[in-house]
């Protein structure tokens, strides 16, 4: 047989290439884990986020009154531009977010001296001086559990595995920075998948000791004018968490996508996450909720510099004049503080 050779040589070629296809993905595998730890470690950058959310009201079986309630979130679009170094306490925040029929704009800045913030209910920028936010600390309040984010990455960690991603191709990203060649990924789950990830977030939110503290904690708040035991207050966190389990555990998540692309430093420049989740209503309809988020990051670990906006008494005021300074429309509201207080 003439051609045995010529058949021996191709079913070689064919299974080195299978085994370095195999071993590509492993590859692609062990560098995203590795990425996502660079990333999470990074110290100084520059990002852009993005989201488009939309509600499909018509086919959800609600009143007119409830459709009414909810049209002006029917349709939301936002933009978040971050620069941030973490060690020498350096944030800029520029934000804009598009409701139905209205937007407004969010600033933030920060540095080791003050945060100053324009928000949409006020006309001038506010300035708290960080001393004031570390005074802060010294309240009893319910503080955050570290551990928790790591967690939460850590179940993300476990979902990803080498056989739900691969690597799509090689691309450029555009950002402020300029053009990246990046290696791009696509991370495939089903909606089980997708499912038991939120059920295990939850069941770690849920259970987590400080977050409870703080849910209760806001319990007694709503009801501070009422005499309710600690046991009470117990009671009505565990039929809340139970309500909001039952009410998870018949969404239905669809067309989840989650793709990306990491740099030569493996540092994540670019994600991308779409989905469409069905929520059931009490007319034994669905509420359709469509999202997309996308962000890109650059300038990683480069010196950040953020420019403070010029202050003077005509464009700012210190927190301590924020109730001079609010709209009119939360005058009651500050009454009602008082009142409560007293």
């Amino acid at each position: 047989m003439k051609n045995k050779p010529m058949v021996i040589f191709t079913l070689c070629i064919g299974i080195t290439l299978l085994f370095l296809s195999g071993c590509m993905e492993g590859n692609i595998y062990k560098q995203y884990l590795q990425a996502q730890e660079n990333t999470d470690k990074i110290q100084q950058s520059s990002s852009l986020a993005t989201f488009d959310l939309s509600l499909d009201l018509e086919g959800a079986g609600l009143s007119e009154e409830a459709k009414k309630d909810l049209d002006m979130f029917s349709s939301m679009k936002g933009s978040f531009l971050v620069k941030s170094d973490v060690a020498n306490s350096l944030l800029y925040l520029d934000g804009h977010i598009d409701l139905k029929n209205m937007g407004f704009d969010v600033k933030i800045y920060s540095n080791p001296e003050q945060v100053v913030l324009l928000m949409p209910v006020f006309s001038k920028y506010m300035i708290i001086p960080q001393k004031v936010l570390k005074d802060l600390e010294n309240i009893d309040l319910p503080e955050g559990d570290p551990r928790l984010g790591e967690e939460i990455a850590a179940l993300w960690n476990t979902t990803v595995n080498k056989n739900n991603i691969s690597k799509t191709g090689i691309k450029t990203v555009e950002t402020y920075e300029g053009t990246v060649k990046a290696t791009e990924f696509s991370l495939s789950l089903q909606e089980q998948e997708v499912k038991a990830l939120m059920t295990n977030v939850f069941h770690l939110i849920s259970t987590n000791a400080e977050f409870r503290n703080a849910m209760i904690e806001s319990f007694r708040s709503m009801h501070k004018d009422q005499s309710i035991s600690d046991r009470e207050l117990a009671a009505r966190y565990d039929a809340f968490i139970l309500q909001a389990k039952a009410a998870m555990d018949t969404i239905e998540i669809r067309d989840f996508t989650y793709s990306g692309a990491y740099d030569k430093d493996l540092y994540i420049i670019e994600e991308n996450m779409s989905h469409v989740m069905k929520i059931p209503t009490h007319t034994d309809n669905f509420l359709q909720v469509n999202y997309q988020f996308s962000l890109k990051r650059w300038d990683i670990n480069k010196p950040v510099h953020i420019e403070m906006p010029s202050l003077n008494r005509s464009n700012s005021f210190p927190i301590r004049e924020l109730e001079q300074n609010l709209p009119k429309i939360f005058e009651s509201y500050i009454k009602d503080l008082k009142a409560g207080k007293e």
